[in-house]
């Protein structure tokens, strides 16, 4: 893991320190979007902390729950990952950035504040505010099997796609389809990650050229991939993990893990 300077290691901490925003919170018109917002503002300090210590050669903290202080660990994996694809491929992000782009950020730890805040308005409305994804429908059932599935799936398809044996017509079909349900969900969330997206997107362009910068994608999405694999894990029918059903901002039931 390349090693960050004091000031990158600043706007790092500085880019987690609002996240979510209080504003956010007086959006949250019931006691079930109140409570999500909680959970996230918790997440991300939790992160924080573990950030906090990681940079000054601390203990990380002893009291945060295992499961929590190891989904905080992949983060951190992940966030520092990407902080080091977009610090060293900034001049190639600033030169290849679309002009029609807005108020685009003047360093890269105002790029890793904006992509930090789009994730985790992201997490807070696919939690409490499902209609801002469903073009207006209120209700929304979380299964974490689906969830399970799906990023199983995931793993699969892209085995069979870098595979060199020929494939067969059921391998085929299974890759379509997930491709097109992956596709789909790129179309529902990607407001979240249009700029990190665009960042890594031109930095893969740009890579042929620089050995530093393809090492760090590399390392990337080694990062992307553990922590995609430990949201799949927790969502695995062993952790008995709760699925709900929530309705106008109101978790309303308790649907099974098996749903």
């Amino acid at each position: 893991m390349q090693q960050l300077t004091d000031q990158q290691q600043q706007a790092m901490l500085a880019a987690y320190q609002d996240i979510p925003p209080e504003l956010w919170l007086s959006e949250c018109n019931t006691e079930d979007r109140k409570a999500s917002w909680r959970r996230w503002k918790f997440f991300y300090s939790s992160v924080r902390r573990c950030l906090i210590a990681h940079f000054s050669g601390d203990e990380l903290p002893s009291d945060l729950p295992h499961e929590l202080r190891q989904m905080c660990g992949f983060h951190m994996d992940f966030h520092l990952a990407l902080y080091g694809v977009i610090s060293w491929g900034w001049k190639y992000i600033k030169e290849d950035c679309p002009v029609e782009i807005e108020n685009f950020p003047n360093r890269p730890g105002e790029m890793l504040n904006i992509i930090l805040s789009d994730e985790a308005l992201g997490a807070l409305i696919s939690t409490a505010f499902p209609e801002e994804l469903t073009g207006g429908n209120y209700f929304y059932q979380f299964s974490p099997r689906k969830i399970y599935n799906f990023y199983r799936e995931w793993s699969e398809v892209d085995k069979l796609i870098s595979s060199d044996e020929e494939l067969k017509k059921p391998q085929k079909m299974k890759i379509e389809k997930h491709l097109k349900a992956r596709e789909a969900l790129k179309r529902e969330t990607e407001k979240f990650f249009h700029f990190l997206g665009l960042c890594i997107y031109i930095c893969e362009r740009r890579k042929q050229s620089d050995k530093v910068l393809r090492h760090r994608l590399e390392t990337f999405k080694q990062a992307h991939q553990r922590l995609r694999a430990e949201i799949k894990g927790l969502a695995h029918q062993r952790k008995t993990p709760r699925g709900y059903v929530i309705n106008k901002g109101i978790r309303t039931l308790n649907i099974s893990s098996h749903s």
